[in-house]
C-alpha cells in the first residue's frame, strides 16, 4: 500500500471530480508533464478506496518507468507534482463556487491594465448581481467592501481631485465584515465555552458592545450584526430571558438573509442555550426547543441540501414526547421519515417509533422495534439500551432487565469512546436500577421497616447521584413504589 499524501487527498474526490481533474492536467497550459498524466492514470483505476494489494510503490514506479531500476526519489518527485497539481485543480473547483470573487478578480486586472471602460462595464455588473442578492452575510459585506475597493484605486490612479465616495463605501462595508465575523467567531467561543468546557479570551469584545450600543447603533439595523449581536447577550446575559426571545423573533422574519448553513448555525445557539436552561431546571424550555424545532420545519432551514440530519429527526421526536405532542409527534415520524439519507433512515425511525410507544405505554410494541435496531453510532446504542431498560421495567420482564444491566455494564467498561464522567453516571444509572428492581420484585414480601430501608437507601442515591441519566424516570418509579 502506498502511504502518501496524494492518496488521502485524492480518495476524497467524488467520480466526477476524478474526471474533471483528469481533464484539468492533460491541458497543456496546466500540467505539460506526461508522466504526472500517466500517474493519474494509473491510479484511477483504484479509485476511491486505493486498497488494493498491487497498489505499490514498486507496481507504480515498473508501469511509470518501464525497464529502468526502482528510485524511490524519482517517485516520489512524481507524487508531489501531482499533488501541487491536484491543490490546484481543488483552488480552481472552489473557485467556480464563488461566481463574484471570479469577477472581481477580473475587475483587479482591468483596472491594473488600466481599462477604464471595461472596469466601469465590469463593475456595474458585479454591483448590479449584489444589488440582487437576497442573502446579506458577511461575506455579501466582504465582496462589498472588495468591490469599492476596486473602485476607490481606479480613481487614485486617474490622479484627479474629484469627490469620489468609494473609499468611504470600501471602510464602510469593511467595517461591517469585520464586525459580523468579530460577533460570530465570539459567539463561537462561548458556545464552546459551555459545551466543551473551553478557555477563550475575548478581547475586544467590551469594546465592540459599548460601540454598538451608542455611537454604532446604526449598525444594529443591518441582520447580521443584529443577530450575532443578540446571541452574544444571550449568551453573557443568560439571565436575561427577554434576550431569547428577540433573537427568535429576529431569526424567524430574517432567516432568508443567510446561507441555510448559516442559518442553521443560528438556530443551533438557540438550541444550546434551551438545552442549558432544561438542564438548570426550567422545564418550560422543553416547550421553547419544541416551538423553536417547528419553526425550523416550517421555513426549511434545518434541512441541509434537502436532507434531515438523523440526529435532528431524533432530537425533534425526543423534546416532542417529553412535552406530550404525542399526536403531533407520530405525524412527524411518518411524514419526515423520507428526509433522513438512506444509511440512518430505518434504524433511527424504528428507534424513533419505539420512543412513541414507550411513552404510550405500549411497550411491547417498543421492544419488538427494538430489537430490529442495528446502530453502529454509540450515543444510538446506549439510547435504545435505556429504552429497554424503561420497557423491560414497566412490563416485569425481570429476567431479561436483569440480563441486559449486565450486558449494558460489560458494554461501558469495554467501550473506549465512553468518557469517564459518563462512565461513572451510566454506572450509577445501573446501581439504583438494580436497587430499585429488587425492592419491586420483593415489596409484597417486606416486613414495613425492611421495606422502608431499602426505599430510603434508594432514595439517597438519587439525591447524591444528581447527574445520573434518566433521573426523573427512577424518581417516578421510586414513587409508584
Amino acid at each position: 500500500m502506498i502511504q502518501h499524501k496524494l492518496i488521502r487527498v485524492i480518495s476524497t474526490l467524488s467520480a466526477t471530480e476524478i474526471k474533471a481533474f483528469q481533464q484539468f492536467i492533460e491541458s497543456d497550459f496546466f500540467n505539460p508533464n506526461l508522466k504526472t498524466r500517466e500517474l493519474l492514470a494509473l491510479l484511477i483505476p483504484f479509485h476511491p478506496e486505493y486498497q488494493a494489494e498491487r497498489l505499490d510503490e514498486l507496481y507504480i514506479f515498473g508501469r511509470l518507468f518501464p525497464g529502468e531500476k526502482y528510485r524511490a526519489q524519482r517517485l516520489r518527485e512524481e507524487f508531489s507534482r501531482l499533488f501541487a497539481l491536484l491543490k490546484k485543480f481543488l483552488a480552481y473547483q472552489e473557485l467556480q463556487l464563488r461566481s463574484e470573487q471570479e469577477a472581481i478578480w477580473t475587475l483587479a486586472q482591468f483596472r491594473k491594465r488600466k481599462l477604464p471602460k471595461a472596469f466601469q462595464t465590469q463593475w456595474k455588473s458585479i454591483q448590479k448581481s449584489l444589488d440582487q442578492e437576497t442573502m446579506k452575510d458577511a461575506e455579501y459585506y466582504r465582496l462589498q467592501s472588495e468591490l469599492a475597493q476596486e473602485a476607490n484605486g481606479l480613481f487614485g490612479s486617474k490622479e484627479i481631485r474629484i469627490a469620489d465616495d468609494s473609499l468611504q463605501t470600501w471602510v464602510d462595508n469593511l467595517d461591517i465584515f469585520y464586525l459580523t465575523h468579530k460577533l460570530r467567531e465570539s459567539c463561537e467561543m462561548l458556545n464552546r465555552q459551555h459545551i466543551l468546557n473551553a478557555d477563550y479570551e475575548l478581547r475586544m469584545m467590551g469594546q465592540v458592545a459599548e460601540y454598538l450600543n451608542h455611537e454604532g447603533k446604526s449598525l444594529l439595523d443591518i441582520p447580521a450584526i443584529r443577530i450575532y449581536y443578540q446571541i452574544f447577550l444571550m449568551f453573557t446575559q443568560p439571565e436575561e430571558e427577554s434576550h431569547y426571545a428577540i433573537l427568535v423573533n429576529l431569526l424567524n422574519e430574517n432567516h432568508p438573509s443567510f446561507s441555510p448553513e448559516e442559518g442553521r448555525g443560528m438556530y443551533k445557539y438557540v438550541q444550546n442555550y434551551c438545552i442549558r436552561k432544561i438542564n438548570q431546571g426550567n422545564s418550560e424550555y422543553l416547550t421553547k426547543l419544541f416551538r423553536l424545532y417547528q419553526s425550523e420545519l416550517e421555513n426549511g432551514i434545518i434541512f441541509s441540501n434537502g436532507w434531515l440530519a438523523h440526529t435532528d429527526y431524533k432530537n425533534i421526536v425526543t423534546v416532542g414526547l417529553r412535552v406530550g405532542e404525542f399526536t403531533w409527534v407520530h405525524d412527524f415520524l411518518y411524514e419526515y421519515q423520507e428526509k433522513v439519507a438512506e444509511p440512518f433512515r430505518m434504524n433511527v425511525f424504528n428507534y424513533c417509533l419505539a420512543s412513541w410507544y414507550q411513552e404510550k405505554g405500549q411497550h411491547d410494541q417498543a421492544i419488538r422495534l427494538l430489537q430490529k435496531v442495528e446502530f453502529t453510532d454509540l450515543q444510538y446504542q446506549i439510547s435504545a439500551r435505556y429504552l429497554l431498560f424503561k420497557a423491560y421495567y414497566e412490563t416485569e420482564e425481570w429476567e431479561s432487565l436483569i440480563y441486559l444491566i449486565k450486558a449494558f455494564q460489560n458494554f461501558i467498561r469495554r467501550n473506549k469512546g465512553i468518557s469517564t464522567d459518563n462512565r461513572v453516571n451510566h454506572r450509577n444509572f445501573l446501581k439504583i436500577l438494580q436497587l430499585l428492581v429488587r425492592l419491586r420484585m420483593r415489596q409484597d414480601f417486606l416486613e414495613r421497616e425492611e421495606f422502608e430501608r431499602r426505599y430510603g437507601k434508594i432514595e439517597d442515591q438519587l439525591m447524591e447521584n444528581q447527574s445520573v441519566p434518566h433521573l426523573g424516570w427512577l424518581r417516578e418509579r421510586l414513587r409508584d413504589l
